[in-house]
């Protein structure tokens, strides 16, 4: 079933989305759909289904209208990409596009020092996130020294460090062989068990059906299928 309009209360509200390119190709068509808090939702759909360009409203790449995305009860139109970024964190899918730090501390340190934080602090959070995602080993290293894998994991860290209540992974396999790609997705539980929400971008059918609790299908920028997963 596809629901006509979001509820209130809803983690993420998406109301009657629309969107064009420049070239009049239409992305998105009259998208309406919700999130609550603790989902791990994955959104899939063929290559132009509309996916990505639904991510990027999410954020504030692409502005949305007025009253159309509301993520934390806040409207995404009337925030920065900045502002929005604390509200959702995103992993690209190629993490070299979000790695611009010549080592893997400062890589993680990066959003906290924009954010003022005593340096004790943020040396605890810093080493606490490489930790977690096994890269603590690593501080001092270049992030182009690090295998795929690891500057997917570099790319996580630096975003879950700041504690976004959403993770948003766009193709979270990629490039990862099977081992690698379930590391990447049990941390991604780990970060829902203990209280966030996340959303997943893929055509990965395996990863969807162990992982997540609700498949959103995409085709021709609409929603087609909402349902929950057997999980």
């Amino acid at each position: 079933s596809v629901a006509t309009s979001p509820p209130a209360g809803a983690l993420i509200s998406i109301s009657h989305l629309s969107f064009s390119y420049p070239n009049g190709a239409r992305a998105l068509d009259d998208i309406t759909l919700s999130c609550g808090s603790g989902e791990f939702l994955a959104v899939i759909g063929e290559n132009g289904a509309g996916k990505t360009t639904l991510a990027k409203h999410l954020i504030g790449l692409l502005p949305p209208p007025p009253g159309a995305v509301t993520v934390a009860g806040r409207d995404v139109s009337g925030l920065t990409v900045a502002q929005a970024s604390r509200l959702v964190g995103y992993l690209f899918q190629d993490p070299d596009y979000q790695i611009f730090n010549g080592s893997v501390f400062d890589e993680v340190a990066f959003g906290l020092r924009a954010r003022k934080l005593a340096k004790a602090e943020l040396e605890e959070r810093v080493m606490a996130a490489l930790r977690r995602l096994k890269l603590d080993h690593l501080r001092g290293e270049h992030p182009y020294t690090l295998s795929r894998g690891q500057r997917q994991r570099l790319a996580l860290a630096s975003t879950w460090v700041l504690e976004p209540p959403i993770l948003l992974v766009d193709e979270p396999s990629t490039g990862l062989d099977h081992r690698e790609a379930g590391d990447l997705m049990s941390l991604l539980e780990e970060f829902r068990q203990a209280g966030g929400t996340v959303l997943i971008i893929t055509h990965d059918l395996e990863l969807v059906f162990e992982y997540a609790l609700r498949v959103v299908v995409m085709r021709g920028g609409r929603v087609r299928l909402d349902l929950p997963t057997s999980r």
